[in-house]
């Protein structure tokens, strides 16, 4: 029996708008601008609709099926539930990996950018419309918008499907673009080392009143007439 993964795309008439969807996480993740008082977030700072590979994407899968072929050489559709689960899982871990992993007594920057990526160890197929027929072609490298729910949310993320033949260049593009994270954090160093203070100081102190109500009775935090 032969199988095959297919991957429905739709091409990106405005390519910058994946920035909404590249996953970080960490302290900054927004800064204040002093000028206007609005809250910046730090995609949008570092510019990075300018540089980041999903902002450069042609076409998006949305879609995708699994098929395959029997002896009678004809082949079948089927829901992928595996794939299907193991994206939206993929998902979730991209928004979520960062969360209570830095430092809040750590007087310093940290950021954490993810790449969720799937490597396929045999080939994956793009299908696209052409002429009201479905074109299926080869690919080494597919960018899927995929989403997964936690308690009730719904949480989006762009994954990277790759054959194992490319994830070699993958990387050196992942490489790149955290050089260019590095660089463009040092151009705005002061500002955003300001502002990650500020927002670890306030994520302290949260936690630090989560901390006690968690500890105390709800009986001992009652006011006291005397």
């Amino acid at each position: 029996m032969t199988s095959r993964s297919l991957f429905f795309v739709q091409p990106q008439e405005i390519t910058e708008l994946n920035e909404n969807w590249i996953k970080y996480g960490g302290y900054p993740s927004y800064s204040l601008d002093q000028v206007t008082n609005i809250h910046v977030p730090l995609h949008k700072l570092l510019e990075m609709k300018d540089w980041h590979h999903y902002c450069k994407a042609s076409e998006v899968a949305t879609q995708f099926c699994g098929f395959t072929r029997g002896n009678n050489k004809k082949w079948k559709a089927e829901p992928n539930e595996r794939y299907s689960k193991s994206f939206s899982n993929l998902a979730l871990m991209a928004t979520l990996d960062w969360e209570g992993m830095f430092g809040l007594q750590l007087q310093n920057i940290q950021v954490q950018i993810a790449y969720p990526v799937v490597v396929f160890q045999g080939p994956i197929y793009r299908v696209v419309e052409e002429r009201g027929r479905a074109k299926v072609e080869a690919a080494n490298h597919i960018q899927l918008h995929h989403s997964g729910t936690l308690n009730g949310q719904v949480v989006g993320a762009q994954i990277d499907l790759v054959t194992e033949s490319e994830l070699p260049v993958f990387l050196e593009t992942v490489l790149s673009e955290l050089n260019m994270f590095r660089d463009r954090i040092k151009l705005h160093y002061d500002r955003l080392l300001n502002s990650a203070l500020d927002q670890k100081r306030v994520a302290s102190r949260s936690a630090f009143s989560h901390t006690v109500s968690e500890r105390v009775p709800s009986s001992r935090l009652s006011a006291r007439r005397w």
